[in-house]
């Protein structure tokens, strides 16, 4: 465990977790019965690579650039089978000296693209945001709302995330975009919804699935009263 005043990190056995520190100005507490391994990260090619081609990290990469520190998952995780074997390989390399610090370059960059292509089974533990101002926060809840399917965002998910509260929220998204967190919700969902009516001829079933609808009736509804004109209206013209 790692703790200061601005962030504490706590990693369980048989477990692991990314983060970022600015400075190192606390404490550091390892279990005697226990074998760590810690890998470094060169921070310009980390940013580079992992804002390209992993999109849903951006929010750890954000903190990285604003050198805020970061936790990239709320809580360890597991260490699975297949990141456990590629450790085995780095701690049990028996390669000549002249070719170990190749093997170990290669080795760690594939052990960090494997920790991060499990995007898709780690998604829902969503990393941890501190110390940032509420204009930041504001900035950044932006910047995750663009990674998100639109229909499984939910404001409470959003407080939680960021430590920020509705009011803020709100406060935040009038100064920014003129409405409200909620208002602004809507108006992605409604956008996305005419283009997938519209462009790409989905039903309006369809539609009212995607976007999490219990009933079709409660989409088309929301549909009209934001377009004026209902869904099937849209279809047809």
């Amino acid at each position: 465990m790692y703790t200061d005043d601005d962030i504490t990190i706590e990693i369980q056995e048989e477990c692991f977790n990314l983060f970022y520190l600015p400075r190192v100005n606390g404490k550091l507490h390892y279990k005697k019965d226990r074998k760590c391994v810690d890998i470094m990260f060169d921070k310009a090619w980390f940013e580079r690579e992992v804002y390209r081609k992993f999109p849903g990290y951006a929010i750890f990469v954000d903190q990285l650039k604003m050198n805020k520190p970061a936790l990239l998952f709320r809580e360890a995780l597991p260490i699975r089978a297949d990141i456990k074997q590629l450790l085995y390989s780095l701690l049990n390399c028996n390669l000549h000296s002249d070719l170990k610090s190749s093997f170990y370059r290669i080795k760690i960059d594939e052990l960090l693209l494997l920790i991060l292509s499990c995007l898709k089974e780690y998604q829902l533990v969503a990393p941890k945001v501190t110390s940032l101002s509420n204009d930041e926060k504001i900035i950044q809840v932006k910047n995750w709302i663009t990674q998100q399917e639109i229909g499984n965002i939910r404001l409470k998910e959003i407080e939680e995330l960021f430590d920020v509260s509705i009011k803020v929220l709100n406060a935040g998204f009038q100064k920014y975009e003129g409405c409200s967190i909620a208002q602004y919700l809507r108006k992605l969902q409604m956008e996305k919804a005419f283009i997938l009516l519209k462009e790409r001829g989905y039903s309006v079933n369809e539609v009212s699935k995607l976007l999490r609808y219990s009933y079709p009736q409660h989409f088309t509804t929301a549909f009209t009263k934001y377009f004026g004109y209902s869904p099937r209206e849209l279809k047809n013209s």
